[in-house]
């Protein structure tokens, strides 16, 4: 017979919950008329051609005598420019399996140089670019066995080329786009290049990066260009699926970084050099994902990293790159005293900027957004993204770095870069964050010791076995000790963000299979420092153990009637109310259950056993 119970768990903190948006369809549709003869008639015949235009470099002129932004943003760009020279070449030297890195810098390098070459006329940042074109296009090959590399490679390539082909001396040139086309777009048309029809990053970064290469060798090899770029519009659409139906990206912020720094340089480049933007920023969720970037951010300024994602990027220069180029094309406005002040405080003490393959672009998107664009942004008080990885997110808006803030998830582990964390949350308050989420851990590593079983998602894969990716190290449910289903999946089933205690409600009955009938997880805002997380079960007679986990640095106290938790001299109180004895303990993590798993210093799971 089923029995059913309801186990409530306050947190006393100052907390906040989300807003949900309206179901978008997904059923634009898209044209493609690229052809030869289309394409001849449509491609820009001078150069520059790609992204950066006649027209677009008269204004960043302009704007270097009268804008703050793009005089900061261009000093920086010129500092690298000066670093850069004194570097060795690039040389072929993978890690792993990968060359990216490789190729990442020669994106930072060459459009760089080639950019400052273009306003400023230094002869040494031409030279310098020669060499380092020379160099990459002398490779025996940009690595087609990991195509990003290749897509990537072929971006820097090309832009150089395009940039500064006047000057380039022709035999450096002809080397380039020789390049282009025997290691980037034949490539892209012969073997398992499987990320054509990919529905996820690598289909926006590999499409968009080939895209500059097809664009910069079309009079050298119209039918081939014409091919691939008809491939590319044709399959992109693919790609942007993941965005609908609100902006969640479902592999986490800094996948969302990647895929749309790709996906907004294809939509620019065939702007620029054909023209047309296909339709492709009016897909559902791509404009919106602009706020997904802005409120997955707690106080602390550090992100939901759930999947494979980091803390940080939230207001880096590389977030407002982003948030400029939207806000250029209608999405929302931009906090421009906020850029400045990062600006400045990157030319005191550079850091991204001597990493970010795209400060080249940064520059492009702030002298082209409209001067109506720039207004400080706020944050709602609840904000709820919907579809097959829905989030909750509550915060205080007025509150500074110590307001309530909660980030709650449903999804799959089944997704590209997924997790086992369907009802998992993180929460800040009083300037800590009190749940945490494991985040993303070097692939390298821990491919010499599992090799592709990292990325095999199948039930009993060694990559469940990673504290990172199975259900043990994020704050969610357990059922009976064992591990959530790979394809089981999280919705959302409830949400009341117009209540004066807001809520949402997450299915997790899908990830624990025949173990209990029913598994729904709510958050609640109960007051400024009260947060309820119900979870509503029925039990079958699979049923043996409930086991409610939090993942904290926090250190733990327990006392008859509440866990306290405390932290850099704050507490936090948790209370257990239900009907069912339970037990509670205190599991260490650091170090991790494996040599191999991510050490977090100081990481614990609270488990409250029923």
């Amino acid at each position: 017979m089923n029995t059913s119970r309801s186990l409530l768990i306050t947190v006393a903190i100052f907390l906040a919950i989300s807003h949900t948006l309206g179901q978008a369809g997904n059923n634009l549709q898209f044209s493609n008329p690229v052809s030869i003869s289309w394409l001849g008639e449509n491609i820009l015949r001078e150069s520059p051609r790609l992204i950066l235009t006649p027209e677009l470099e008269k204004d960043l002129i302009r704007k270097l005598e009268t804008d703050p932004l793009t005089q900061s943003a261009y000093r920086l760009l010129q500092n690298n420019a000066e670093s850069i020279c004194k570097l060795e070449p690039l040389t072929y030297q993978k890690t792993g399996k990968r060359l990216l890195s490789v190729s990442r810098e020669a994106i930072r390098r060459m459009t760089t140089l080639a950019l400052v070459y273009r306003i400023d006329k230094n002869e040494a940042h031409l030279m310098k670019l020669e060499k380092e074109l020379e160099a990459v296009c002398r490779f025996n090959d940009w690595n087609p066995s990991h195509f990003l590399d290749v897509a990537e490679m072929a971006l820097a390539v090309s832009l150089a080329v395009d940039w500064t082909g006047e000057w380039l001396d022709p035999s450096t040139r002809d080397l380039a786009l020789e390049a282009l086309v025997e290691k980037a777009l034949k490539p892209s048309v012969s073997g398992d290049n499987w990320w054509i029809d990919a529905h996820h990053n690598w289909n926006l970064v590999c499409h968009g990066g080939i895209s500059f290469a097809a664009l910069a060798v079309f009079e050298k090899e119209p039918e081939l260009a014409s091919d691939i770029l008809h491939r590319s519009v044709d399959k992109i659409p693919l790609g942007l699926m993941p965005y609908a139906p609100d902006g969640v990206y479902p592999e986490g912020p800094s996948y969302w970084f990647y895929a749309t720094d790709y996906l907004t340089a294809a939509i620019s480049v065939y702007e620029s050099a054909l023209g047309t933007d296909f339709g492709f920023p009016a897909a559902p969720g791509v404009m919106e994902s602009t706020i997904y970037s802005q409120v997955l951010a707690g106080p602390s300024g550090d992100y939901f990293n759930f999947f494979d994602a980091s803390l940080g990027g939230f207001h880096s220069l590389s977030h407002f790159s982003l948030l400029a180029w939207f806000a250029r094309h209608g999405a929302m406005n931009f906090d421009a005293d906020t850029y400045l002040k990062v600006l400045e405080k990157e030319l005191e003490n550079p850091g991204e900027s001597r990493r970010m393959r795209f400060l080249s672009l940064a520059v492009l998107n702030i002298s082209s957004l409209p001067e109506d664009a720039t207004e400080s942004w706020s944050n709602p008080e609840v904000w709820i993204g919907k579809g097959a990885s829905p989030l909750c997110i509550i915060r205080n808006p007025q509150g500074g770095k110590e307001a309530f803030f909660l980030a709650a998830k449903g999804g799959s582990a089944d997704d590209n870069h997924g997790n086992m964390d369907a009802g998992s949350f993180v929460f800040e308050m009083e300037g800590v964050r009190w749940s945490v989420d494991p985040g993303n851990q070097g692939y390298h590593t821990l491919e010499q010791l599992m090799g592709n079983e990292l990325w095999n998602r199948a039930q009993d894969s060694r990559r469940w076995t990673l504290l990172t990716k199975n259900n043990f190290g994020h704050s969610t449910l357990t059922i009976n000790g064992e591990m959530h289903l790979v394809s089981g999946r999280a919705v959302l089933v409830n949400d009341d963000p117009n209540s004066n205690l807001p809520a949402a409600t997450f299915d997790l009955t899908p990830v624990f299979g025949n173990k209990l009938e029913l598994a729904q997880r709510s958050f609640r805002k109960l007051s400024d420092t009260q947060l309820l997380i119900t979870d509503d079960l029925e039990f079958n007679k699979h049923t043996a153990i409930i086991t409610w986990q939090l993942v904290t640095k926090a250190d733990i106290r327990i006392d008859k009637e509440r866990v306290i938790l405390e932290q850099d001299g704050r507490q936090l109180f948790i209370r257990v109310r239900s009907g069912q004895k339970y037990r509670t303990e205190v599991v260490s993590l650091s170090p991790p259950p494996l040599e191999y798993d991510k050490n977090i210093e100081g990481l614990k799971r609270l488990d409250i056993h029923f």
